[in-house]
């Protein structure tokens, strides 16, 4: 990202349910808040905004005190809604490579990884239901080096 505040969107797919990997670094002057955008519900006008006054999506990023953020961004009055925060992520700094990942079944339940350590499990009872999926930087410098979409991922709940 050359500029803060960006949204990739893939606009010509969907992923209802399965895995999302991302591998990032973000300079360590400025490390917050970088992650993967998924279950984002598609918007009637096909415009997608990096604050929170478009439409609904779950977001898992890197936040500043080096922990994984687990949140849903609303229309719905609400900014967005903090659903769980891990311990800080081991051997992990600001400024490092990072891969992060969320396995989500569509239906509510999500594990969230960093690094392949297991780090969140939530299960939210008013799932979205959007299969729109991509990445956001809320800082400049941020360096994806890799992002994959497993669609044969099966849950093992």
């Amino acid at each position: 990202s050359v500029t803060d505040n960006n949204m990739f969107i893939v606009t010509n797919d969907r992923l209802p349910k399965g895995k999302i990997t991302a591998t990032f670094q973000a300079p360590d002057q400025h490390n917050n808040d970088n992650g993967i955008v998924f279950g984002m519900i598609d918007d009637e006008y096909e415009q997608y905004y990096f604050w929170e006054d478009g439409p609904t999506y779950y977001f898992l990023f890197v936040s500043d005190d080096a922990t994984l953020y687990l949140a849903k961004v609303s229309d719905n009055g609400q900014p967005w809604t903090e659903l769980f925060v891990s311990q800080p992520i081991p051997n992990y700094k600001h400024g490092d490579v990072i891969t992060i990942s969320v396995e989500f079944d569509g239906e509510g339940f999500m594990d969230c990884y960093a690094n392949d350590e297991w780090l969140i499990t939530h299960y939210d009872p008013a799932w979205t239901g959007g299969g729109i999926y991509g990445i956001r930087c809320e800082v400049p410098g941020v360096c994806y080096t890799d992002v994959t979409v497993d669609r044969n991922w099966t849950p093992e709940w």
